[in-house]
């Protein structure tokens, strides 16, 4: 957050220190550092969100551990809790997600493949450092804050995941002798139940995992692809 915003303002002294034109137009310009501001802001709103969920499974992970004298069912019933959690709070999160991830891929190819034609500006014209530097700042605040809310939904479904990887991997021993999950045959039983609940962040109907976020990195690159080869 601090490198983002020091960039920022280093672009706006810049312009403001080198620009010639009217005063409107400076003002106008400069206010542009605005909108931006506000994109990062909201994708470090949502990434402190999705790690209350991430810390909602480290306490379902807990409590199962923890379950002692109770039945499968009951353990199936903290798992149930935890799903409708994330679910419920990815729901209400799906709007501003959906949109931002949709408005942002459009905005980030463009200004990413754009970029090269910058680059081919930069070489014509040996003293305009500043337009480089902003295009690339620019082009970079927008890849970030379009890939960045992908990584943090991700990273949701991965812990999701990764919790139940760390209850197969248990031992009869490792478990009291009260506890459901002494029995290895229940811990199967639960791990079967847990995989078809795909229990993660949601996007409307598709559980948002680690193949969309690299597919979102994949759609960017895309852009400086098709525009350099062009």
């Amino acid at each position: 957050m601090l490198i983002f915003g020091s960039c920022l303002v280093i672009n706006v002294f810049w312009f403001n220190f080198t620009f010639t034109g009217p005063l409107i137009d400076q003002l106008s310009i400069s206010l542009f550092i605005i909108p931006e501001w506000t994109i990062l802001t909201s994708c470090w709103v949502f990434s402190l969100m999705t790690n209350a969920m991430k810390d909602c499974v480290r306490l379902c992970h807990a409590e199962i551990r923890n379950a002692t004298n109770r039945s499968l069912d009951d353990v199936i019933r903290i798992h149930k809790r935890l799903c409708e959690q994330i679910s419920s709070t990815s729901d209400s999160l799906k709007p501003w997600f959906v949109i931002h991830w949709f408005l942002l891929a459009i905005t980030v190819v463009i200004y990413v493949a754009d970029l090269a034609d910058v680059v081919d500006f930069f070489l014509e014209n040996d003293n305009e450092w500043r337009y480089l530097y902003q295009d690339a700042l620019v082009s970079t605040v927008y890849l970030y804050v379009f890939v960045y809310p992908s990584f943090c939904a991700a990273s949701v479904t991965v812990r999701c995941n990764q919790m139940l990887k760390e209850l197969n991997m248990t031992s009869d021993e490792e478990w009291d002798t009260g506890h459901p999950f002494h029995s290895r045959a229940q811990l199967a039983l639960f791990i079967q139940y847990a995989q078809y609940t795909d229990c993660g962040f949601r996007a409307g109907n598709v559980t948002f995992g680690t193949n969309f976020a690299w597919f979102s990195t994949l759609v960017a690159m895309c852009g400086v692809g098709v525009k350099v080869l062009r």
